[in-house]
């Protein structure tokens, strides 16, 4: 097994180590504002996050194509934008939960919700941003378009923060 690469870089006092699976360890102090001081955070893969942004890119904007398809009516988005919105919303949603839910699980070490309160803070609010996205657009069935994905995401929260659980007691 090779050991990992490492960089360093002064500015923001963080020693980022990689390693083949695409995961990265990082170290230091986190000098960003979010409170997060942690000596070691664990971060999930690249593969993990690009593989999973894609996955949800066309899975939730076919899944919205398919359920507003049948129910335009005067006023409301074509299924293709509403697919195309949906889509690219649903990749960068992922990203952005990627994100969150790492911080959150860092940032509530010790906490008896630390596994389940960072997938219901990051759910709630994208699924919020989710809705009024589509209700801007004039999307014909919001709620199916959206709920769906909202659950699902909920589920794929709860999972990334087990996955950062067994990586942090490795």
């Amino acid at each position: 097994m090779n050991p990992p690469m490492s960089h360093r870089t002064s500015a923001s006092e963080i020693a980022i180590s990689g390693h083949r699976d695409g995961s990265a360890l990082i170290e230091g102090i986190q000098t960003d504002g979010t409170g997060v001081n942690s000596q070691s955070l664990i971060q999930t893969s690249l593969r993990y996050r690009v593989s999973s942004a894609v996955l949800a890119f066309v899975i939730w904007g076919g899944w919205a194509y398919v359920v507003n398809q049948r129910s335009v009516g005067m006023g409301d988005a074509p299924p293709f934008a509403s697919a195309l919105i949906h889509g690219s919303a649903s990749c960068l949603i992922t990203l952005f939960i990627l994100q969150a839910v790492t911080r959150l699980f860092h940032r509530l070490h010790g906490h008896p919700l630390r596994l389940i309160l960072p997938a219901i803070i990051t759910t709630l609010f994208t699924g919020t941003v989710a809705s009024a996205v589509h209700l801007l657009i004039g999307t014909a069935n919001v709620p199916l378009t959206v709920l769906p994905g909202v659950t699902v995401a909920f589920c794929f929260n709860l999972l990334t923060t087990k996955k950062l659980q067994v990586q942090e007691t490795a």
